[in-house]
């Protein structure tokens, strides 16, 4: 009999776990269109990751950076496929810890410790840029004020980021986007040679102060390999995977494979073309 009891309590918990996901995916109605998912993701991919590129195609030259740019998309896009595919094979809403419980029970811990180890670190370094930033454009006294920008940027980021929906966050990633286009077009200017005073973004210093650097085609393999290893974060989107997927409108192969890509495809170009610069 307390076998009989223990299979039906098991039976009984199946069910309610079962009851339980229905219920969650009754409530989850997608509000994200395609549109809103490649901006997002793209602001995702895009961003501290351009600013890896320049040392990326110095190290390993024209030839090789460029290459090097395309097996990063496309190992990325197989990548966020993989993810996308776990997420539709547990069932929606999907999580890395529920995506990771159903590939090994009780593994999820050591997911979320990785992901939260990986966010804290994004978190930082964006917090870090942000803040040079705006002593550098800003604050022309450097350093003086430099608590006073933390402050501010932890300001402004801190109600983003207790947003339920990644779909809220569209219109500053539009805005982030715009962003990111006004720098390429500065690049751009700057290496056709017809930027003015107030966009060169050398100054006024002098040119020991800010080299051209050197270009080539093909570097030794030492350094091309070291190239490689600056585009580690260049392509990193899958954090917003199973989000995205939660979110998106009719989420099905196809849909995801639009998005991913064509975030990653504009990512690619937006780098090859200030690598080229």
């Amino acid at each position: 009999e307390s076998m009989d009891d223990a299979a039906q309590t098991a039976k009984m918990q199946m069910q309610m776990e079962l009851v339980n996901r229905e219920d969650a995916q009754a409530k989850l109605k997608g509000k994200a269109g395609l549109a809103s998912s490649i901006i997002n993701m793209t602001n995702t991919v895009m961003g501290v990751g351009l600013l890896a590129i320049p040392r990326a195609f110095a190290h390993g030259g024209y030839v090789w950076g460029v290459l090097f740019n395309l097996l990063a998309l496309v190992l990325n896009v197989f990548t966020n496929h993989l993810l996308a595919e776990c997420g539709t094979r547990t069932g929606r809403p999907s999580t890395f810890k529920s995506m990771a419980d159903h590939a090994l029970p009780y593994s999820s811990v050591l997911i979320d410790l990785g992901a939260f180890v990986n966010c804290l670190g994004a978190g930082c370094l964006y917090l870090i840029v942000a803040t040079d930033s705006f002593v550098t454009v800003i604050d022309q006294r450097q350093n003086d004020n430099r608590w006073t920008w933390t402050l501010v940027v932890l300001a402004i980021m801190m109600p983003l980021s207790f947003l339920k929906n990644l779909d809220s966050l569209k219109i500053t990633s539009i805005l982030a986007v715009v962003i990111l286009s006004f720098i390429l077009i500065i690049v751009v200017l700057f290496s056709a040679g017809i930027t003015d005073a107030p966009l060169d973004p050398c100054g006024e210093g002098s040119s020991d102060a800010c080299p051209p650097g050197s270009t080539a085609a093909v570097r030794p393999v030492l350094s091309t390999l070291s190239a490689f290893s600056s585009l580690t974060l260049a392509y990193q989107c899958q954090m917003s995977t199973p989000v995205i997927g939660n979110e998106l409108i009719a989420p099905t192969r196809a849909r995801f494979l639009i998005i991913f890509v064509a975030s990653l495809s504009i990512a690619f170009a937006t780098y090859v073309i200030v690598g080229a610069c």
